[in-house]
């Protein structure tokens, strides 16, 4: 769901088997037996996101936002995506920061689905609601300075 609980087409590299998605758009970690082999790194690595790019040109995405979310959930949790939704989604906010590892907390839970909107949903919109009612140029900058700083990081320990 886009700005105004607008509804758009997200772009992304498939990761997933077709037609083994389901309606909450959950994945149960890494090891959920949908996901490809190529999906697994695509994912780890955050590259099946590239493609957003695409919708930020088109202008149905920000760089810094709170990352889209699938109707299911928008309506589940009407009483934070009211507020979320004022405002266009996003490549990169404090809960892509805080949360960069949800596959692998998923990957621990005992009951991923339970874990995801007990506590995970909860906690990024929390952090993506403060966004929104706080936004500034400099928050912008903040988040896009993370988001390069995480991933050279990322790149540093690899070698």
């Amino acid at each position: 769901m886009g700005k105004n609980g607008k509804p758009f087409t997200i772009y992304k590299f498939r990761t997933m088997c077709v037609g083994k998605e389901d309606k909450r758009g959950l994945t149960k970690g890494f090891h959920d037996k949908r996901i490809t082999t190529i999906g697994i790194f695509l994912r780890k690595y955050k590259l099946d996101e590239l493609p957003q790019f695409y919708n930020i040109l088109k202008g149905d995405m920000s760089v810094v936002g709170s990352r889209p979310q699938v109707p299911y959930y928008t309506t589940k949790f009407k009483n934070f995506y009211n507020i979320i939704l004022k405002e266009k989604p996003g490549l990169v906010s404090p809960a892509v920061f805080a949360y960069g590892n949800e596959l692998e907390l998923l990957d621990k839970a005992a009951d991923p689905i339970a874990y995801f909107e007990e506590v995970l949903i909860p906690a990024k919109c929390r952090l993506d609601m403060e966004l929104v009612k706080n936004f500034t140029l400099k928050t912008y900058l903040k988040s896009l300075l993370n988001f390069v700083l995480i991933n050279y990081k990322k790149m540093s320990l690899r070698k």
